[in-house]
């Protein structure tokens, strides 16, 4: 666990315990995912690439939205800086993922600020900018590793939320390198189908229609890829 938290920083929070209550989640095995409700009991548990955002929302009905907190707000609420009030505004772009803007109202403010609220400035930045180079880096340890989807993915995600900084900029032209290898890009295009084959094949009941679902990806095409490979594992489940 902690080799897996050193390379991928991940920002949501990682939890280990020996015995407990670990045991009552009862994990045939993984990856495994687990809705789990504000009175703590399981509402769903199976593979993550079957907890779509409909099985999410229809949980959330029954939370009041006042109650409603996102894993990203959640993280801002306990590492963020300090913020001072000319700066309020920059709390509510980050909660929105809008991290370029949020950069640009604090280096347009922070000529304006003196003192206390100056160095907290200058805080927020070095935090904001950090994600961004934090983000850099684990997309980067997924290509490493051949998850070349996974990077690719990390690298849109930085190139959308720091619109406007360079950030933003170096996230795009790694992404771009990527694609242009005919091997990557390949294995982006079959991870992308892949990821909308498994929605799919959450809504249908029948194995003969879950193998429908893969047939476009069982091609020779796609077999030497890490995608292709998967669904070709998911099809012999299957069958």
């Amino acid at each position: 666990m902690d080799p897996f938290v050193e390379k991928y920083e991940p920002i949501y929070p990682i939890l280990c315990q020996a015995g407990g209550q670990l045991g009552e989640y009862s994990t045939g095995g993984v990856p495994a995912a687990y809705l789990i409700g504000a009175d703590g009991k399981v509402l769903w548990q199976g593979h993550p690439g079957d907890l779509g955002d409909d099985k999410i929302e229809t949980h959330l009905k029954d939370v009041a939205k006042k109650d409603r907190v996102s894993t990203w707000a959640f993280v801002i609420s306990k590492s963020l800086p300090p913020v001072p009030d000319k700066l309020s505004s920059v709390q509510k772009l980050l909660v929105k993922m809008k991290f370029g803007g949020a950069l640009k109202k604090v280096e347009s403010t922070l000529p304006r600020l003196e003192g206390d609220d100056q160095e907290a400035g200058e805080a927020i930045r070095a935090w904001i900018e950090g994600v961004g180079t934090k983000g850099l880096r684990v997309a980067a340890a997924f290509v490493e590793d051949g998850q070349i989807y996974k990077g690719y993915l990390e690298y849109e995600k930085i190139e959308e939320r720091f619109k406007g900084h360079d950030l933003a900029k170096q996230a795009k032209t790694a992404a771009k390198a990527l694609k242009s290898d005919k091997a990557h890009a390949l294995e982006i295009k079959a991870s992308g189908k892949l990821a909308k084959i498994k929605k799919e094949m959450a809504g249908e009941r029948k194995s003969g229609d879950k193998l429908k679902c893969l047939k476009p990806l069982l091609s020779k095409k796609y077999a030497e890829t890490l995608a292709g490979k998967e669904a070709a594992k998911l099809a012999a489940d299957l069958e």
